[in-house]
């Protein structure tokens, strides 16, 4: 595994690498600066200019834009009390209010600080955790993805509040508009009343 990793470094060193990290990461933080612009967003519109980069170079280039725009949003939530990215929004709270006593800069280091050691522990936590993780989730069997199904509709129902029966109406709801169309395993058509599926 540490080879890989040596491996992955040293191929982030390559110039054409490094041009898309700084460029991902400007046009990142353009666009989560820019209200109405979300990452996702972002990285749908850039798709089509990575199609003649080399594949490494294309995911660097969208990851760090991803990283940026992550980043970007709480640079408008800090100065304008208006978040350019729907995960900015608790930094609102704080942060303009650091701003109206004339403190913006204090406000958006403390944010790009937190932004930058959240995103390096998360790292190093996926790349420690990811096997173990995985062969836990291989070992899987139909007992296990039943448990996981009736904890989610639990934990759905429980959102309902102190009235939990209306929890449980839109959990019932929902499941049985999951049963409308073709089933996901065995590809037979349920619910369509002779409807053709295209």
């Amino acid at each position: 595994m540490l080879a890989n990793l040596i491996t992955g470094f040293s191929l982030l060193t390559q110039w054409q690498n490094i041009v898309a990290i700084i460029a991902g990461s400007i046009i990142g933080y353009l666009v989560g600066a820019l209200p109405g612009l979300s990452a996702g967003m972002a990285i749908a519109l850039l798709l089509p200019f990575t199609f003649n980069l080399p594949p490494l170079t294309s995911l660097v280039l969208l990851t760090a834009l991803y990283g940026a725009a992550e980043y970007g949003g709480s640079i408008t939530a800090v100065t304008i009390n208006v978040p350019g990215e729907a995960g900015s929004t608790p930094t609102t709270f704080d942060g303009y209010q650091l701003t109206k006593k004339g403190l913006p800069a204090k406000a958006l280091g403390v944010s790009i600080v937190a932004s930058a050691y959240a995103g390096i522990t998360s790292t190093i936590a996926l790349i420690l955790i990811s096997i173990p993780l995985a062969r836990i989730a291989l070992s899987f069997g139909p007992p296990e993805y039943f448990a996981l199904g009736i904890f989610g509709l639990t934990m759905v129902a429980s959102l309902g509040g102190k009235s939990w029966i209306k929890g449980f109406i839109a959990v019932f709801f929902g499941l049985l508009i999951t049963t409308i169309g073709i089933d996901p395993v065995s590809g037979t058509s349920r619910y369509i009343f002779n409807t053709k599926i295209t």
